[in-house]
């Protein structure tokens, strides 16, 4: 890469103003290659933000840490809601859908023994097996008569 970049590219870059603070820099380091090093970043990667014309929000974060500065300071164009950290909420557990009475029965069972573990330890089968049972809305006709005796 050249040690600068040539004055097109340079007053390309003036005209916006995520354009400037890259602009910038670039001029405060020296070179393209040099904000690399900088800021740990692939020289590519820099080459790229500065065809584009500005340097991608993560990046952004990222260089900011790096330079102790503000994100919107290399980002001038986004919005203050930009850089909000959004908190992510806990979803809700999904409830066991069962639509038939084998379904309804196994997962009753479950509930009452605690986990499905324990159920299957008593009723002699796999956890995975419970699950495609579940899952089907069958228990196999020689298993039926087990689970039907833990219900009681």
């Amino acid at each position: 890469m050249k040690k600068s970049i040539s004055g097109k590219t340079a007053a390309r870059l003036s005209e916006t103003p995520e354009g400037s603070a890259l602009l910038a820099l670039i001029n405060e380091s020296g070179s393209p290659s040099a904000l690399a090093i900088k800021l740990k970043e692939e020289p590519q990667a820099v080459r790229q933000w500065v065809y584009a014309g500005a340097i991608p929000k993560g990046a952004a974060i990222a260089a900011a840490k790096t330079l102790k500065i503000k994100p919107s300071a290399l980002r001038p164009d986004l919005p203050k809601s930009a850089w909000e950290v959004k908190v992510e909420q806990a979803k809700p557990a999904r409830q066991p859908v069962a639509r038939t009475e084998d379904a309804k029965l196994l997962v009753v069972l479950a509930e009452k023994y605690g986990t499905v573990k324990e159920l299957c330890a008593r009723a002699h089968c796999t956890v995975t097996e419970y699950h495609t049972w579940k899952t089907r809305g069958r228990i196999p006709a020689i298993k039926l008569p087990t689970f039907l005796g833990l219900n009681q």
